[in-house]
Order: structure tokens, then sequence, then C-alpha cells
């Protein structure tokens, strides 16, 4: 329904639910292009491709240490990364935005990227899988096979998690890919703008344009598309063995 909207013109929209296409399709790519819109895909896509690896890395590190080390503290600080998890975002948006400002990265992608990294849902996911799923004989045949702490880490247990890995994958660059209010308000750089500002900005001011704003909404769910074919079966796996171990 999406796709057939975006091939009509504003006005037509008010009329009714559209399933057959318009002929306005090449006009609203036309704004759509015009517009800028690539630059903003693009810089989207690197913001999203970025948040993915840093939250990935990070969570699985941290999953996988709270799940397989001992040490003073351990079940305290994952007490307290589940209770992050209990506060919504925008609660803590004013403090947020003066942190980004006092250390400078205020007006730019830092925050956008930087933050997301420390994913508590990441962590809590990643500790379970773990739990469940990597045996602590292995990781003990590693070090004594040689392996350092690192390499056991990077060339035993993330190809293990494989279905884990790339289920947080998905939904971390989802998350990114979608985010509407953080960039809205620690971004005041047009040239800075991602996807989801610079698609509710097409238009003039005087006239929203809401079939080209629909046309840039069906382009912006490519990616969401290709990375689900492609992970899709280890999202599925990941997901079921989540939810049924403990």
């Amino acid at each position: 329904m999406m796709v057939m909207m975006a091939t009509h013109a504003t006005n037509e929209l008010y009329t009714g639910i559209h399933l057959l296409p318009g002929t306005r399709g090449l006009y609203n790519a036309q704004i759509v292009l015009e517009a800028g819109f690539l630059q903003y895909y693009f810089k989207s896509l690197y913001v999203a491709v970025l948040v993915t690896a840093f939250s990935v890395l990070v969570s699985m590190a941290c999953g996988y240490a709270l799940a397989k080390y001992s040490f003073k503290g351990r079940e305290a600080f994952f007490v307290f990364i589940m209770i992050t998890m209990m506060i919504p975002p925008q609660i803590g948006l004013v403090g947020f935005v003066t942190e980004m400002k006092q250390i400078g990265w205020l007006g730019s992608h830092l925050p956008l990227i930087v933050p997301p990294a420390a994913n508590a849902f990441g962590v809590y996911w990643m500790r379970q899988y773990a739990r469940s799923f990597i045996p602590t004989a292995i990781m003990e045949s590693a070090r004594i096979d040689g392996c350092g702490e690192f390499q056991t880490f990077f060339r035993i247990i993330i190809p293990m998690c494989k279905p884990a890995v790339i289920t947080l994958a998905i939904l971390s660059f989802v998350a990114s890919w979608n985010s509407y209010l953080i960039p809205l308000v620690v971004i005041n750089k047009q040239e800075l703008y991602t996807m989801p500002i610079a698609i509710s900005s097409i238009g003039s001011m005087f006239y929203a344009e809401y079939a080209g704003r629909i046309m840039a909404l069906a382009i912006g769910t490519i990616p969401i598309l290709i990375i689900f074919a492609l992970g899709s079966k280890y999202f599925i796996s990941g997901l079921s063995e989540g939810s049924v171990k403990e």
C-alpha cells in the first residue's frame, strides 16, 4: 500500500485507499532526489552500520563476561543493567543532551554512534545466550591449547553465538535506521541530517509533500528488507533459542 501511495499525488491521497499504481511515481521520485535525499540516506546507512558493529561487539564482550567469568559485583552489575532497561529514554533526554553539549559532541553524529554501543538489551541477550549455549569446557580446552582470552573470544565464542549475534545486529540496525527523536535534538545542521529527519522536511514551508515523503519511506525500507532477507534464518533461530533457554 505504501508503494502504491508513493505513485499518487498528495491531493489524491485524501480521496481514499489506493490499491493500484498512479501516474506520479517518477515525479515523486524526482522530488525526493531534488531534496538531496540520497546524501541523507547514506549518512543514515553509515551511522547504522557503525552503531550495529559497536553495539554487537560491546554487548557480546559484556554479556560473555557476565555469563562466564566470576568477579566481585557481577550480579549487582547485571541487576543495574536490567534496571536501566526499565527507564524510558525520553526521561533522560534533557540530561543526555546536556552531557553531549558538555563533551562537545552536540551537532555531530557521535551522539548517535557511541552511546548506543552500551546496549542494555544487547548485554542481557548475549549473557543469556552465552550461559545456555557456550559450554565452559570449550573455554578451558581453548586455554589448554594456548589460546589467550581475546583469541578465545574472537575465534571461538563469537562464531558459536552466530544466531544471537546476527539477531542483535538486525535489531540494532533497525533501531538506528528508524531513530528520529535523538537525531532531532542533537543534530542542528541540515547537512548532518539522517534519513528520518530528512523525510519529515521534504516539501516547502507552506506545503507538506506527503506523496514525496511516502516515496522516501518506501525507498528507506529497502535496507531493512535486504538485511532481514539475508539474516532471517539466524534471526528466527536466535529468537526461538533465546526464548526457551534460561
